[in-house]
């Protein structure tokens, strides 16, 4: 755990460039999505749990991140981060929050316990176009199949144009489709077959 609190800030950052909209709706605003979800990386209940990610490394230093967690984590992870966020969100914002997650719980397909989930994918904007994304990815592809998962199962923004390339391209296919106008953005749910 001590890498990953070494590492914390640079993983968040790219989390949260996975979905920046969402994670505004979930936390309220930039600064407390930052500060939460580095603390959350450190724990090891968390559905962002740095202990769950896979890196790149490229020349030396981190280029990316992956993490996956199995379908049957999932629910019990979410309750814990779900009681994390309500034990530091401020009580006029809880309305809103308490809102909030019902329109992002709707927001995507539902998971299977027997799905191997794909919590987040990034690349360091200075390394994109190096097939590391694809790595990444294929990767955890292959650790799912290994596991026994015969679905992988992620989320993404209907508007990120090239992380749907890249899942397109290596099998995934849209399940569901949401839009979400109150904060601006849609989601796809997306699947492979393994």
């Amino acid at each position: 755990m001590e890498a990953v609190a070494r590492n914390a800030e640079q993983l968040c950052r790219w989390v949260l460039q996975t979905g920046p909209r969402f994670f505004k709706a979930l936390f309220g605003g930039d600064d407390i999505a930052r500060r939460q979800l580095q603390k959350w990386m450190c724990r090891q209940d968390s559905e962002f749990c740095g202990l769950l990610a896979t890196l790149a490394v490229l020349d030396g230093s981190l280029a990316g991140v992956i993490i996956a967690v199995p379908g049957s984590d999932i629910g019990r992870r979410r309750r814990s981060d779900l009681l994390a966020l309500l034990s530091v969100s401020r009580r006029e914002w809880r309305p809103i929050l308490k809102q909030n997650l019902k329109l992002l719980a709707n927001a995507t397909a539902p998971l299977s316990e027997t799905d191997y989930y794909v919590r987040c994918l990034a690349v360091d904007e200075s390394r994109r176009g190096r097939g590391i994304g694809r790595a990444l990815l294929t990767g955890a592809i292959k650790d799912g199949t290994v596991a026994g998962h015969r679905r992988i199962r992620l989320d993404v923004e209907t508007d990120n144009e090239s992380a749907l390339a890249l899942y397109r391209s290596c099998g995934f296919e849209a399940i569901d489709q949401s839009w979400l106008p109150q904060f601006g953005f849609g989601m796809y749910s997306m699947v492979l077959e393994t």
